[in-house]
């Protein structure tokens, strides 16, 4: 099984225009444009041997660990100011822990019948 997020982007793009007179009849215009771009893939192999007893049915689910920072996104240009409250950006968590742990695995292992007892086994995990 592998699961791979994928490729993500930021984009962060500023322009400033000022125009003003130099004289009475000749005026100028500067403008200034900053763009940054950042980006980031990665991917996480998790191999693992899962053993389902006869009459039960298995689902297994994924939900990758984030790291998740809130705040205030303030933004000023010249005078002007701009706060966007309760702003946050979610990116994968990479800590150690959390990829060799497989953070985010669910195994479910339901009974066809209502006698039946299913608990699956697990064996050979690793992760990359």
């Amino acid at each position: 099984m592998r699961v791979s997020p994928g490729e993500r982007e930021l984009r962060l793009v500023l322009e400033v225009q000022l125009s003003g007179p130099l004289t009475e009849t000749v005026g100028a215009t500067i403008k200034s444009t900053y763009n940054h771009t950042w980006s980031t893939s990665d991917s996480v192999s998790v191999t693992e041997t899962i053993g389902v007893p006869g009459g039960c049915t298995f689902q297994l689910g994924y939900k990758p660990a984030i790291e998740r920072d809130t705040g205030t996104f303030t933004v000023t240009i010249g005078n002007t100011t701009w706060s966007l409250p309760d702003v946050y950006f979610d990116s994968p968590d990479k800590t150690s822990d959390a990829v060799i742990a497989g953070t985010g695995w669910t195994y479910e292992a339901h009974p066809i019948s209502a006698d039946k007892s299913c608990t699956p086994s697990v064996t050979n995990v690793s992760h990359s």
